[in-house]
């Protein structure tokens, strides 16, 4: 016979239910526990130790939620992916499920990188500055940085000649014609970086000029630095900023590096320790960071953050059904074949990778002269110079500015350019600048909606260190109550407890009633200066019930007082 679940049978059940364990003699209408004060029992205990505003996380959870939807869905114009080069980035992106703008960003920088510092940019009568830049992306955890390096890897490799560097030179004079190719590293100081971009190598013939040259130095001319988490970038320049006269912090020679100014220690004297030459080398600096620590950035310096666009990379939330399905798997709740199938149908078929995109190294490497090579600019569009034109005049006074916006000009020449690169130009047009222009309105916004979500942590940060306060004011009362003999809230809690259990449970011996004190509430007990741990108690618990009359007690076991 099949049962037939009536709601309002149910609901008739469930009163009763109530009305059995908390009907009042005095006031049989109450269904729910009686408020009269003649029926409450003497210095009713509160229901929890500590009392938290369970809301204000409830609420934190869901701007959480909401800043990070936000995040996801800021894009460039979607036209722009039609373009021929920006379309295979697309595709990669789709085939390793993240944003196609951060993945977009790196890739420019892998390719100014691979272009060398003898390919520059120019704007003004200030002069040349390097190609490369530093590139921000933010997600979630697992929102797939590390795939994405590997995705640049496939898009733009590095090419084997840069990885095998020449070892040793012929003659010393030669030192200006060797290219010491490429280098890939996350230093832990600025010392270790310089110390990284120097070798001295060994001269294998001598002249009359040089007859007493043993080794010469040379520099490494493309450094790239990716970080997979963007807070080790910033604690390592953290502890390198202690590292007093004996080397240079990290953050200087990156700030410097940006514009391919000459990198020195804090400290010379050493052959060993020569300063890096202004306008011989370039660095590209990758970030990824979890956008619930970016606001650590934003905090930190205007001086880093002004040289990099933040563009998200993780991609918005797909349909919920699979996404319910998909932790079930990862849960250990596997589907058959035919249901997962069934799943799968709701998510986009994933295009294949479409390798290294062509003819791009090629054209990158015709520029990787050696260090006496002369230098090339990149050319630009009327519309993009007037428009820089315009930017320089906000920053010389005419309008107030943003700090963050200090370095605007160059991060937008740094993207136009990028894209002249993938499309194998020399000259930036209109499209490339178009470009440059959404990614830095994306950036904009990404800015904004992460200074929300850090002041979103500050505000919960703060709700948390009230909430101890408050719980570190509440154990020093109740020490103080314990030591003047009065009985503190935590075993009032308890012996509530225990009476609790006893209307439901029936007749129990003291020791069914120690499960009421949990370990944590055993903690609690311990730091207010409460002895005996869970069992002691118990014990204290069980002596203020039977004062108040909670419940009695017949031999060895309790009883609710029926009286």
């Amino acid at each position: 016979m099949t049962a037939v679940f009536d709601p309002a049978t149910i609901a008739a059940q469930l009163t009763g239910h109530l009305g059995q364990r908390a009907r009042c003699e005095r006031h049989p209408e109450q269904v729910q526990p009686c408020q009269h004060m003649a029926c409450r029992p003497p210095d009713e205990p509160e229901t929890e130790l500590d009392q938290v505003d369970a809301g204000a996380g409830d609420a934190h959870e869901e701007a959480e939620t909401e800043l990070a939807r936000r995040i996801t869905e800021l894009s460039i114009p979607e036209h722009l992916w039609e373009l021929p080069h920006l379309k295979l980035i697309k595709q990669e992106a789709d085939a390793i499920n993240v944003k196609p703008e951060g993945l977009l960003l790196k890739v420019g920088n892998r390719a100014a990188c691979i272009a060398g510092p003898r390919l520059v940019g120019y704007i003004d009568a200030r002069g040349n500055f390097p190609l490369t830049g530093i590139a921000a992306t933010v997600g979630r955890s697992s929102a797939g940085s590390g795939t994405s390096d590997s995705a640049v890897n496939r898009l733009l490799p590095i090419p084997s000649e840069l990885k095998e560097p020449p070892t040793a030179v012929d003659f010393a004079n030669q030192a200006g014609k060797v290219d010491l190719g490429y280098l890939s590293l996350n230093p832990s100081s600025g010392s270790a970086l310089l110390d990284r971009m120097q070798k001295r190598l060994p001269v294998l013939r001598k002249d009359d000029d040089d007859a007493e040259a043993e080794t010469v130095t040379v520099f490494v001319p493309r450094v790239e630095m990716n970080y997979g988490e963007g807070s080790t970038l910033l604690n390592t320049i953290d502890k390198s900023k202690g590292s007093g006269n004996s080397g240079a912090g990290l953050e200087n020679i990156i700030l410097d590096g940006f514009f391919g100014a000459e990198l020195k220690y804090d400290t010379t004297g050493e052959k060993s320790r020569a300063a890096i030459p202004a306008g011989s080398y370039v660095m590209a600096v990758n970030a990824y960071f979890q956008v619930e620590f970016i606001g650590q950035a934003l905090g930190h310096t205007h001086g880093l953050v002004q040289r990099m666009p933040i563009v998200p990379i993780v991609k918005p939330a797909g349909d919920a059904e699979v996404a319910k399905a998909g932790l079930r798997v990862a849960n250990g709740e596997g589907f058959t074949v035919e249901e997962a199938e069934r799943h799968l149908t709701g998510i986009p078929k994933r295009p294949d990778s479409p390798g290294e995109m062509p003819g791009v190294i090629d054209f990158l490497m015709q520029r990787n002269g050696a260090p006496d090579t002369p230098y090339k600019r990149m050319t630009m569009c009327r519309l993009m110079a007037v428009n820089l034109r315009l930017m320089e005049a906000e920053r010389s006074g005419v309008a107030d500015l943003d700090p963050l916006k200090g370095h605007a000009g160059q991060v937008q020449y740094r993207i136009a350019s990028w894209m002249a690169l993938l499309r194998c130009s020399y000259h930036i047009n209109e499209e490339d600048w178009e470009v440059a222009q959404a990614f830095a309105k994306v950036s904009a916004q990404a800015i904004e909606l992460c200074r929300e979500w850090a002041a979103a942590e500050d505000r919960k940060a703060d709700s948390e260190d009230n909430t101890k306060t408050a719980r570190r004011a509440r154990v020093s009362e109740e020490a103080r109550a314990l030591a003047r003999g009065e009985t503190p809230r935590i075993v009032k809690m308890i012996a509530a407890r225990m009476r609790d259990k006893l209307k439901s449970k029936g007749d129990l011996p003291a020791s069914d009633l120690t499960v009421s004190a949990s370990g944590t509430d055993a903690k609690a007990w311990a730091e207010i200066g409460g002895e005996g741990g869970r069992s002691g108690l118990r014990n204290a618990a069980l002596d203020w019930g039977l004062q108040q009359g909670y419940f009695v007690r017949v031999g060895r076991r309790y009883s609710v007082n029926a009286n």
